[in-house]
Protein backbone atom coordinates (compact mmCIF):
# COMPACT_ATOMS: atom_id res chain seq x y z
CA UNK A 1 0.00 0.00 0.00
CA UNK A 2 1.15 3.52 -0.62
CA UNK A 3 1.01 5.92 2.09
CA UNK A 4 1.09 9.74 0.96
CA UNK A 5 4.39 11.82 1.52
CA UNK A 6 2.26 14.47 3.02
CA UNK A 7 4.92 17.11 3.28
CA UNK A 8 5.59 16.84 -0.70
CA UNK A 9 1.91 16.91 -0.85
CA UNK A 10 1.57 20.21 0.63
CA UNK A 11 4.38 21.52 -1.50
CA UNK A 12 2.59 20.34 -4.71
CA UNK A 13 -0.35 21.55 -3.71
CA UNK A 14 1.14 25.13 -2.82
CA UNK A 15 2.72 25.31 -6.09
CA UNK A 16 -0.76 25.05 -7.23
CA UNK A 17 -1.87 28.18 -5.48
CA UNK A 18 -3.16 26.29 -2.16
CA UNK A 19 -2.30 27.99 1.37
CA UNK A 20 -1.00 25.50 3.91
CA UNK A 21 -4.44 25.42 6.20
CA UNK A 22 -6.00 24.42 2.44
CA UNK A 23 -3.15 21.68 2.19
CA UNK A 24 -3.87 20.62 5.98
CA UNK A 25 -7.48 20.08 5.05
CA UNK A 26 -7.23 17.87 1.93
CA UNK A 27 -4.54 15.62 3.16
CA UNK A 28 -5.61 15.28 6.94
CA UNK A 29 -7.97 12.19 6.17
CA UNK A 30 -6.09 11.20 2.64
CA UNK A 31 -6.54 6.91 2.83
CA UNK A 32 -3.29 4.89 1.76
CA UNK A 33 -4.00 3.40 -1.75
CA UNK A 34 -2.99 0.43 -3.91
CA UNK A 35 1.02 0.84 -5.18
CA UNK A 36 -0.02 1.83 -8.20
CA UNK A 37 -1.54 5.07 -7.27
CA UNK A 38 1.55 5.53 -5.92
CA UNK A 39 3.29 6.05 -8.68
CA UNK A 40 0.95 8.58 -10.58
CA UNK A 41 0.80 10.67 -7.34
CA UNK A 42 4.92 10.44 -7.01
CA UNK A 43 4.73 11.99 -10.55
CA UNK A 44 1.97 14.48 -10.17
CA UNK A 45 4.30 15.63 -7.10
CA UNK A 46 7.56 16.35 -9.32
CA UNK A 47 5.81 18.60 -11.87
CA UNK A 48 1.76 18.77 -10.96
CA UNK A 49 0.81 17.44 -14.02
CA UNK A 50 -2.26 15.03 -14.46
CA UNK A 51 -0.70 11.85 -15.02
CA UNK A 52 -2.52 9.24 -17.42
CA UNK A 53 -4.43 7.14 -14.85
CA UNK A 54 -7.40 4.83 -15.34
CA UNK A 55 -9.38 2.74 -12.80
CA UNK A 56 -12.27 0.67 -14.31
CA UNK A 57 -12.07 2.75 -17.76
CA UNK A 58 -12.62 5.92 -15.40
CA UNK A 59 -9.58 8.52 -16.29
CA UNK A 60 -8.36 10.96 -13.20
CA UNK A 61 -8.83 13.64 -16.09
CA UNK A 62 -12.29 12.99 -16.40
CA UNK A 63 -13.02 12.70 -12.58
CA UNK A 64 -11.23 16.44 -12.11
CA UNK A 65 -13.71 17.66 -15.25
CA UNK A 66 -16.90 16.09 -13.97
CA UNK A 67 -16.68 16.57 -10.17
CA UNK A 68 -14.61 20.24 -10.20
CA UNK A 69 -12.00 18.33 -7.85
CA UNK A 70 -8.21 19.13 -7.61
CA UNK A 71 -5.90 16.16 -8.46
CA UNK A 72 -5.66 14.42 -5.06
CA UNK A 73 -9.10 14.25 -4.09
CA UNK A 74 -10.17 12.52 -7.94
CA UNK A 75 -7.37 10.24 -7.06
CA UNK A 76 -9.15 9.56 -3.39
CA UNK A 77 -11.78 9.08 -5.24
CA UNK A 78 -10.93 6.67 -8.12
CA UNK A 79 -10.00 4.53 -5.49
CA UNK A 80 -13.79 3.83 -3.98
CA UNK A 81 -14.56 1.83 -7.51
CA UNK A 82 -11.80 -0.38 -6.20
CA UNK A 83 -11.70 0.20 -1.98
CA UNK A 84 -11.78 -3.93 -1.32
CA UNK A 85 -13.53 -2.34 2.48
CA UNK A 86 -16.54 -1.47 0.44
CA UNK A 87 -19.19 -3.84 -1.28
CA UNK A 88 -19.55 -4.45 -5.07
CA UNK A 89 -22.76 -2.55 -4.81
CA UNK A 90 -20.92 1.03 -3.80
CA UNK A 91 -17.90 0.17 -6.35
CA UNK A 92 -20.72 0.38 -9.31
CA UNK A 93 -22.52 3.22 -7.14
CA UNK A 94 -19.35 5.08 -7.34
CA UNK A 95 -18.76 3.85 -11.00
CA UNK A 96 -21.84 5.44 -11.95
CA UNK A 97 -21.32 9.10 -9.72
CA UNK A 98 -18.02 9.71 -10.86
CA UNK A 99 -18.56 8.98 -14.54
CA UNK A 100 -20.73 11.54 -15.17
CA UNK A 101 -20.68 15.72 -14.81
CA UNK A 102 -21.78 17.33 -12.07
CA UNK A 103 -24.82 19.80 -12.98
CA UNK A 104 -24.33 23.00 -13.10
CA UNK A 105 -27.16 24.75 -11.61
Amino acid sequence: MYTLDKNKATIALQAQGYDLDQAARMLSHFPDLPDEFGVAIDQWMVDQKTPNFEVNGLSVEKVMEYRFSPFLSAMSDLFMLIDPKQPEAKHQMWQRILGKPIPIV
